[in-house]
């Protein structure tokens, strides 16, 4: 299947009245458009990030050097790799431009060294313990998924990895192995769905992606297979039993909005079931994840 790449070229006469450019690759030109506006996303060299902010990436003009298509990845990289040097040199962008280097160096498709990864993954973790890059890469992403079709596009992307098996596997081994390293990036999502959920919209996008889910012969099939491997390991179902035993042993107060006393029950199915509602929310609202369901408040009672 063929793919695309483009060079092009951004430029600007400065304040000694010389044209200044720098030239560039890309895969994507509407993200490296975007980025190229948003200052708090780090662009390409410290040249190009002091333009941007001395003189407003808005006053920079812009142009396609040149479309360049190859049937494969590495083609494209390698091909890219050489338009943009010679587009450097022809511009005398890396001299006296805004280039840090003759090019030919950040092409999509570029397959880097297994020790080049480590040292990225190794020099990326070191960065982001620094607050203030955290920081600014929050920002970033807010400003980008505030651009027009950013958040469609990151979606389809996202969708279309999930589609090929493989890739779906990696990024589920990835997920997992991020939330063992790390117990507290856990906790920090489960509250946050929490707090979504504590929502009316946030409880109708839940329930409607649930819905579409289960819609799926293909979800249901993996989602039985699933819980049956579950359920076929002692521990899981050890740790079940003491669950639901939990779960139906707490006695539950019903309370109106005020405070004011209305009924007891057994447990929080009980409960739920009495305003044909959820156990869970019940739940929720008892151990104070929630102000309310059901327009009652609800709270655990001692069984002594």
């Amino acid at each position: 299947m063929a793919v695309t790449g483009i060079i092009y070229r951004r430029f600007i006469v400065n304040d000694k009245g010389v044209e200044v450019s720098y030239v560039g690759q890309t895969c994507d030109p509407v993200k490296r458009h975007n980025d190229f506006l948003n200052l708090n996303v780090t662009y390409s060299g410290v040249r190009i990030e002091n333009a941007r902010k001395k003189y407003g990436p808005e006053k920079f003009e812009y142009e396609v050097l040149e479309t360049i298509t190859c049937e494969s990845n590495e083609d494209l990289a390698t091909t890219l790799n050489e338009r943009e040097s010679f587009w450097i040199a022809e511009f005398n962008s890396f001299k006296k431009g805004y280039n840090n280097s003759i090019g030919g160096g950040g092409a999509s498709g570029y397959k880097h060294t297994e020790e080049y990864k480590q040292w990225q993954s190794e020099h990326s973790k070191k960065l982001n313990r620094d607050p203030k890059i955290k920081q600014r890469q929050i920002e970033g992403m807010l400003a980008y998924f505030q651009s027009p079709g950013a958040r469609e596009k990151r979606s389809a992307e996202v969708l279309k990895r999930y589609r090929d098996p493989p890739e779906r596997e990696k990024l589920s081994i990835a997920q997992k192995k991020s939330y063992a390293d790390n117990p507290l990036r856990a906790e920090l999502r489960n509250a946050k769905l929490s707090n979504i959920c504590s929502t009316p919209e946030g409880r109708k996008r839940m329930s409607d992606t649930i819905k579409n889910a289960w819609k799926s012969p293909v979800y249901r099939k993996k989602y039985s297979k699933s819980k049956k491997a579950l359920w076929a390991t002692e521990e899981y179902r050890a740790k079940m039993a003491v669950s639901l035993k939990n779960i139906n042993g707490k006695r539950v107060r019903q309370l109106t909005l005020d405070g004011v006393f209305i009924k007891d029950y057994p447990s929080a199915t009980e409960a739920a079931r009495a305003v044909k509602g959820s156990f869970g929310s019940v739940a929720r609202v008892c151990r104070g994840e929630r102000p309310k369901y059901k327009n009652f408040k609800w709270e655990y009672v001692s069984n002594e």
